[in-house]
């Protein structure tokens, strides 16, 4: 039963994100998808490669001994693996810190210590930047309508705390050791027993607060190229957003669906609170779930050649260890 849970909540949410299409209208979703263009997808993939430099950054500033060009890629590696093959709960992360390892010529544990500070800073600063949105939200509600958006606000952000705040606790980080060890050699990682010692690496970084807030700082300005990249796609449609309005979607539907990290790919969460949260600012059903497709396009567009990038980066890693005949 374990085995078939989260494929059962993949299919699930599948089946969430398709009824909310057609309720909204397939022709329509199709139309605002058509009106978004080749142009509109090319501008938020252009923006993402900004967010894509920003958290390399971000990255580099907690790795020791690594190029900034080796985080870049494992970030990149990472984002790939979590947006499309993450049946499995943070495997994005534990592939990404094995890239780490490969491209930076690093030490295995280094990498998953910094891996693991790395994904912390962000998880914190995605949680300051859906609180910003929630207080932009606000001021345009009722009363009874802010109370219950402050609800569901906290039930999105309050667990990316909570993750920010067992990354620094020392029980949680030697559980994260044994999964790691474990993940590590179901994908046939045979450096698994470097997640031994996780904890005390974490810590020693935890204990330069400068880095850490200043990969904190890098993702904090990383979080909003994603309502730049939505408003660049709604410019054209025949009613194109607010920047602001961009801010308040984008940065709730993508705390939802970090919040709701058992479901793969975010798979009708993001879709869902599109549809929510566009309803409280002008934005129609049909938009909104056009606007989250084009973003699932652009993680499909710089998802797939990363995966096929770590593919052949392990391959080369394995041939040039063979014993030469």
């Amino acid at each position: 039963m374990k085995k078939l849970f989260l494929p059962a909540v993949f299919l699930i949410g599948v089946a969430a994100a398709a009824i909310l299409t057609l309720h909204a209208g397939f022709a329509g979703v199709v139309q605002t998808l058509n009106q978004i263009g080749w142009r509109g997808l090319g501008a938020v993939c252009a923006i993402q490669l900004v967010t894509l430099t920003l958290c390399g950054l971000a990255w580099r500033a907690v790795a020791d001994d690594v190029s900034f060009a080796a985080c870049t890629g494992a970030r990149w590696i990472r984002d790939g693996s979590s947006n499309l093959v993450a049946f499995i709960p943070a495997i994005g992360e534990v592939i990404s810190a094995r890239a780490l390892a490969i491209l930076g010529r690093t030490g295995s544990q280094a990498a998953a210590a910094s891996t693991v500070v790395d994904v912390a800073a962000e998880t914190l600063s995605q949680a300051l930047y859906a609180a910003f949105g929630f207080i932009v939200l606000v001021n345009r509600l009722d009363p009874g309508a802010a109370r219950l958006w402050l609800g569901i606000t906290l039930v999105a952000i309050l667990p990316l705390f909570a993750l920010f705040a067992l990354s620094r606790h020392e029980g949680a980080l030697a559980f994260a050791e044994r999964v790691g060890a474990r993940m590590a050699g179901v994908l046939g990682f045979k450096e698994g027993t470097a997640f031994s010692g996780l904890a005390q690496a974490v810590d020693q970084l935890n204990k330069q607060p400068l880095r850490v807030a200043a990969s904190t700082l890098l993702h904090l300005a990383a979080w909003p190229m994603g309502a730049i990249a939505v408003w660049a796609a709604a410019q054209g449609l025949q009613h194109p957003l607010r920047l602001m309005d961009c801010v308040i979607l984008e940065s709730l539907a993508y705390a939802a669906r970090s919040a709701a990290f058992l479901v793969p790919w975010g798979a009708g969460v993001q879709e869902g609170t599109f549809v929510g949260v566009g309803a409280l600012v002008a934005v129609d059903a049909t938009t909104a779930i056009g606007l989250s497709l084009a973003l699932r396009a652009r993680d499909l567009v710089f998802g797939a050649p990363s995966l096929i990038f770590w593919y052949l980066a392990e391959g080369r890693r394995f041939w040039t260890r063979r014993p030469q005949a």
